[in-house]
């Protein structure tokens, strides 16, 4: 995890980057102490959580009624490659 020139706790470009992950993976001890430190301090972070929950779960609502909407594997990378290049900016 790449961090700003103080090292830690995660500033907020890496705490959006964690709020991600969790939505996809069991976060490390150390990175959910770090966003969990974040958050009690930023407002912004905290607005972008609760709004990736809601998206999720409205994804995940979509996905249950019409199983027929998947994404393809290639259009899938390409997205994941785009985002990535945008992150690392």
């Amino acid at each position: 995890m790449d961090t700003h020139k103080h090292g830690w706790p995660p500033c907020c470009k890496d705490a959006t980057l964690l709020a991600e992950k969790r939505l996809q993976e069991k976060l490390s001890f150390r990175e959910r102490f770090g966003l969990g430190l974040h958050l009690l301090y930023c407002k912004y972070c905290r607005r972008f959580m609760k709004q990736g929950r809601i998206i999720a779960a409205a994804t995940e609502q979509l996905l249950q009624h019409d199983e027929s909407l998947t994404l393809d594997a290639q259009v899938k990378a390409e997205w994941e490659l785009i985002i990535s290049q945008k992150i690392d900016l």
